[in-house]
């Protein structure tokens, strides 16, 4: 499980550093719910886009064109 202090790491400083200095895509991975949150630069600021989480589920990156990302690879889901 991630600590607090990472996840306001991740959240917090980090975030903002990007941000700051234009970095048009940030991910924050989350394996404790099996996440995927993607955040674009719009305007200097970042824009939560969508938060990725069920099995099967593969999305764009809006920083690198034709780069597909499958939460399958991502994660290991639990089969029932």
């Amino acid at each position: 499980m991630l600590s607090p202090s990472i996840a306001n790491h991740d959240r917090g400083d980090k975030f903002d550093n990007y941000e700051r200095c234009g970095v048009t895509e940030y991910l924050i991975v989350n394996p404790n719910y099996l996440s995927v949150e993607q955040y674009a630069l719009v305007d200097g600021a970042f824009i939560l886009g969508a938060i990725y989480f069920r099995p099967g589920t593969s999305f764009t990156s809006c920083a690198f064109e034709g780069l597909w990302l499958s939460l399958d690879a991502i994660f290991e889901f639990r089969q029932d």
